[in-house]
């Protein structure tokens, strides 16, 4: 039997799956994301460029996306300009090895969730996405696999 652990932020383990993209095309990054977000819930995907992950978020609903700050077509600035216009904008959090106040400021004024400085170390993974996580689903965001059951919300269950 799997035991919840709620008061951590992180999810309970029943659900549907939580969707989680990279974008990057470095393989220990990738590795090292993949190592620290060893919860049964969280489903990471990778994409290794900006055209990637846009054709990637059209298919998918995604509640975080993890974008490597610099790609070779382009950047998460571009990244934020596309999920901004999507019906539910996942979150984005920035990863670099040279992440400093400056790039954390910048993500954050320009609407980006969070900066994780690569490499990745596991505790500030799992609280970074667990929070984003959260801020996503409070914002009344839902994996597609979640359905509301007949008749809540006072719904009418006749067609």
């Amino acid at each position: 039997m799997v035991t919840p652990i709620p008061a951590s932020g992180v999810p309970h383990d029943t659900g549907p799956p939580i969707e989680i993209l990279q974008v990057t095309p470095s393989e220990s990054e990738y590795g090292s994301l993949r190592a620290a977000l060893h919860h049964p819930r969280w489903s990471l995907n990778r994409v290794m460029s900006c055209e990637g992950a846009r054709e990637f978020l059209r298919q998918r609903t995604v509640a975080v996306v993890v974008c490597a700050a610099d790609l070779a077509d382009g950047g998460w600035k571009d990244l934020l300009c596309e999920i901004a216009g999507l019906a539910q904008p996942p979150r984005l959090v920035v990863s670099s090895r040279l992440a400093d106040i400056h790039l954390w400021a910048e993500v954050l004024n320009l609407g980006g969730y969070d900066v994780l400085d690569a490499p990745f170390a596991a505790e500030e993974v799992v609280g970074v996405i667990s929070a984003a996580w959260r801020s996503w689903k409070s914002a009344g965001n839902r994996s597609p696999a979640w359905r509301a059951p007949a008749g809540a919300f006072g719904a009418s269950t006749a067609a």
